[in-house]
């Protein structure tokens, strides 16, 4: 079967589809042409410009052949369009330089793909990559020029990009100006490389799939994440969120960030926010490990579980900071493995002063393979401990000491069994 049967059997099974208009773009096309097979157009925003007619089940379609295309800013500025771009193809951010700061992507928030405001959007790209300028960014102003950005979209699938040396994000998922999150969004077989603050951020959401993707090498800018699920408003929500069988590794940051301190509910008569996210089959490699902190007493409800998930040669394992209150985080048989000597493989803190009540976690069926001579887990909160459940196997080379530290904690319902393949190296400090 040809690779173009193929991508066409993706596409619809994601959506039924008839095509109402397709739309046609070469290296050696014409924006003054037609756009047809014969006549095609040179940019893919003058094609996107004329794919205006296309409804819920019958998108105007852009074809863009095999070549280089170097490109200003692309704007999706009409709904029910497929974006299919040929295996082989490379698309490059224009450069900046000679424009005394006034270049295409001078300013903060300039990015490669834009999709604001837009429902009903597929971009079908196996072997294609979109590269941006990141060395041109490092010293202006601003963190947010991605490659692409959705805001406040519906429906929308990216599939078999690969994203890199962005000048903020490799993709950026917000709020827009009609709808305060994005909803239904798919991104799959994308790898983002080398992108300077995340390889992905998520503001808002409610409906979103990341499967099969590469998320690596993320640098030059905090929080320099793998994934970063990171609300700014107690409006926007993290819901409906499943990452599968997804790779991260040698990022400068942590792997996996889940940072809601802005869905605190300090307004008691505001109904309180739910979250619920699932991480499956994911590979953490390197850099700095999960990071999952600011669920404070008064923060949101939910759950957050980890199944399948492997961190390991990472410079932290696991770091955990909630309330025990509302939501619930679980992690289900996970492996954590050769974390660096400075930090156990997970630590347990009490993050602020809202969090009174620190704990509610539950390790089913969880593993720690540590070289080191040390407790795998600490907690360092000072307050009671509260809700810990669940069993962790430990196969520690040489060790006999304690297994867990609490530091001397109160604890108050935890009866987590943490038990070493050494009989001796199951006590708890």
């Amino acid at each position: 079967m040809g690779k173009d049967k193929y991508i066409l059997i993706i596409l619809l099974s994601i959506q039924p589809l008839l095509f109402a208009n397709v739309y046609y773009v070469s290296p050696t096309g014409n924006d003054s042409d037609e756009g047809s097979i014969n006549r095609t157009f040179a940019t893919i925003q003058q094609a996107i410009n004329k794919a205006r007619n296309g409804e819920p089940n019958n998108y105007d379609i852009v074809r863009v052949k095999k070549g280089v295309y170097f490109t200003e800013p692309i704007y999706f500025n009409h709904d029910n369009q497929g974006l299919f771009i040929e295996d082989g193809t490379t698309i490059i951010a224009k450069s900046n330089k000679g424009f005394n700061n006034n270049g295409p992507f001078s300013a903060p928030g300039a990015t490669l793909f834009n999709i604001k405001d837009r429902n009903n959007i597929s971009i079908l790209a196996y072997g294609v990559t979109i590269q941006m300028r990141k060395e041109e960014y490092e010293k202006l102003p601003g963190e947010w020029r991605a490659c692409i950005t959705l805001f406040g979209c519906s429906n929308v699938q990216l599939l078999g990009l690969t994203l890199k040396d962005a000048g903020g994000d490799g993709i950026d998922i917000s709020p827009g100006t009609h709808q305060e999150y994005c909803k239904d969004i798919l991104i799959k077989d994308i790898t983002c490389d080398n992108n300077m603050r995340n390889a992905i951020s998520v503001i808002s959401v409610d409906g979103l799939k990341i499967e099969n993707c590469v998320l690596k090498n993320t640098n030059g800018k905090k929080p320099g994440a793998g994934i970063d699920l990171e609300p700014n408003k107690f409006i926007h929500r993290l819901n409906h969120i499943v990452i599968s069988n997804t790779l991260v590794f040698g990022n400068e940051g942590y792997a996996i960030i889940i940072y809601p301190v802005m869905l605190r509910n300090t307004d008691k008569t505001t109904r309180k926010k739910y979250i619920d996210v699932l991480f499956e089959n994911v590979t953490v490699r390197d850099g700095q490990g999960v990071y999952v902190s600011y669920f404070s007493d008064d923060g949101p409800d939910g759950v957050i579980k980890f199944k399948n998930l492997l961190v390991e040669n990472t410079t932290f394992g696991t770091w955990i900071g909630k309330s025990s209150k509302y939501l619930d985080l679980i992690f289900e048989d996970c492996t954590w493995r050769n974390i660096k000597k400075e930090n156990p493989p997970l630590s347990i803190f009490r993050n602020d002063e809202n969090t009174v009540r620190p704990g509610g976690i539950k390790f089913n069926r969880c593993k720690i393979f540590d070289s080191f001579g040390r407790p795998v887990i600490i907690y360092s909160g000072g307050n009671p401990l509260y809700d810990i459940h669940g069993d962790i196997d430990v196969n520690s080379i040489n060790y006999n000491g304690p297994l867990v530290d609490w530091r001397k904690a109160e604890l108050v319902n935890v009866d987590i069994v943490v038990k070493s393949d050494s009989p001796a190296g199951s006590g708890i400090k």
